[in-house]
């Protein structure tokens, strides 16, 4: 049995996912593609110029500064060893004032794979990813509005809800 041609480059890794998901993942030449889950959050992909790494990423929130005063302490225990972001960091990007996600996601292994086994973890990688933004926006939305904290996994929302939508 022949195995299946390996995904060559991040454009390829792309359209090997892009057929599980059924939509559009070509990047543009800069290797850059967002994609918009559940009308709630845009996950945002770049890869690097030496095509090694993409960096994903999602704003979380745009708190007040005194509110990222006051969840700095509950998010910097979040990043702690990546225990409750699923391997993503927060952080806080002061000029715009923004709350982001972010992961690096080495390419290489998808790479070295067969295109069908790397687009279904590919795919996975990105859930787990949208997971993790969509749980982080709703704890942050929860503590900005007092509310107690329910649950210490902010990836509770259902994997099986998700659906990616390409955003041009």
């Amino acid at each position: 049995m022949t195995p299946a041609p390996s995904a060559a480059t991040w454009p390829d890794l792309l359209r090997s996912a892009a057929s599980v998901l059924g939509i559009d993942l070509t990047p543009d030449d800069t290797g850059y593609l967002a994609l918009v889950v559940d009308a709630q959050c845009t996950v945002q992909l770049q890869c690097t110029d030496d095509g090694r790494h993409a960096t994903l990423f999602a704003v979380i929130g745009q708190p007040t500064s005194e509110a990222v005063a006051r969840l700095a302490p509950r998010l910097l225990a979040a990043n702690l060893f990546w225990q409750d972001t699923g391997g993503a960091t927060l952080g806080h990007d002061p000029v715009s004032g923004r709350l982001l996600l972010a992961r690096a996601l080495a390419i290489e292994p998808f790479l070295a794979r067969g295109s069908a086994q790397a687009a279904h973890e590919c795919v996975a990688e990105l859930q787990a990813f949208a997971d993790q933004a969509l749980g982080w926006q709703a704890r942050l939305s929860d503590w900005l509005d007092g509310a107690q904290e329910e649950s210490s996994d902010p990836s509770a929302t259902p994997a099986s809800t998700l659906t990616f939508m390409h955003r041009a």
